[in-house]
């Protein structure tokens, strides 16, 4: 009894204590498909340093390491499991997010988060308030170069074609876009899925451009088609009477001579340099028109 104790501990003590011929201490991680978090707490009480995870960090990893440098030992660790650090003075936080700033704008490094990470860790980062629906839950792995918070929103939100992101005076608004929705925006609940647009694009001195397009949504296939992204506008509306029955090359004539012939010069305000928006109303044959036109304050 008394020989085997002794060979116990001396097999303890030897897989603690592993010296190289040089004397100096080797280091051994032996890691299979374990927890994250308890891999960062093993990390952080070996080198006794308060290592955390975000909450951004789940998941399992497997990860082996012989060698004599914790710090090489570590970011081995991160680099196999697709993580990041931000070292601070009393501890280290890690996570499937960083972001950093240079003087062209944000680099966002991103594995496996989701929507609602990104924008709370670009919240932090920036100090911008972003307002949120509840996003998805899809994870995403990005690399973006960008030069504002709109930007990288705009960017990693575009695979997301059910939601629309605006720009306020000092707030980014993240909004799901529901179908129905769009009945409400405008005067009439019965507007056309198709309808027409001008001006969305200068194509000479004298020449824009005029479209026929149709709202996006989660169900819509937009291959090979141009998306217009339209920006938060103050509108001036002119809706034709429901039961006007001329022809309707007419009434829209009639309702932009009113728009500048008479209610632009009286007013307080310019047209702003946006696309404009003829909506069709109603189902055939009794169609009606609404004219809307985008409008700023004048200086």
């Amino acid at each position: 009894m008394k020989k085997k104790s002794v060979l116990l501990v001396f097999v303890f003590l030897l897989s603690l204590t592993l010296f190289a011929q040089t004397g100096r201490r080797l280091i051994s991680f032996d890691f299979v498909d374990q927890q994250i978090r308890e891999i960062l707490f093993a990390f952080s009480s070996y080198a006794g340093i308060s290592i955390i995870g975000d909450d951004t960090v789940t998941g399992t990893a497997s990860f082996q390491y012989n060698g004599a440098n914790f710090e090489q030992a570590f970011d081995s660790f991160l680099l196999t499991s697709r993580l990041f650090v931000e070292k601070n003075t009393d501890r280290w936080i890690v996570s499937r997010v960083r972001i950093t700033a240079n003087e062209n704008g944000l680099i966002i490094d991103s594995f496996d988060a989701t929507p609602s990470q990104l924008v709370d860790k670009l919240t932090r980062k920036t100090n911008t308030t972003i307002l949120q629906d509840i996003l998805p839950t899809t994870r995403l792995s990005l690399h973006l170069e960008t030069a504002t918070p709109l930007e990288a929103v705009e960017l990693f939100m575009k695979p997301f074609t059910d939601f629309t992101v605006l720009a306020g005076a000092n707030y980014i608004q993240i909004s799901r876009i529901d179908p129905g929705h769009f009945n409400t925006m405008f005067t009439r609940n019965d507007i056309s899925r198709i309808n027409a647009m001008s001006n969305y694009k200068q194509i000479d001195a004298t020449t824009y451009g005029y479209m026929l397009w149709g709202f996006v949504t989660s169900e819509s296939k937009t291959d090979n088609y141009p998306i217009i992204d339209i920006p938060a506008s103050t509108w001036a509306v002119f809706p034709a009477d429901p039961d006007d029955d001329r022809h309707v090359g007419v009434v829209w004539k009639e309702l932009y001579t009113r728009f500048y012939g008479e209610w632009l010069p009286s007013s307080e305000y310019e047209k702003a340099n946006s696309p404009e928006f003829e909506i069709y109303c109603g189902t055939p044959p009794k169609i009606c028109c609404e004219l809307w036109m985008p409008i700023i304050k004048k200086v």
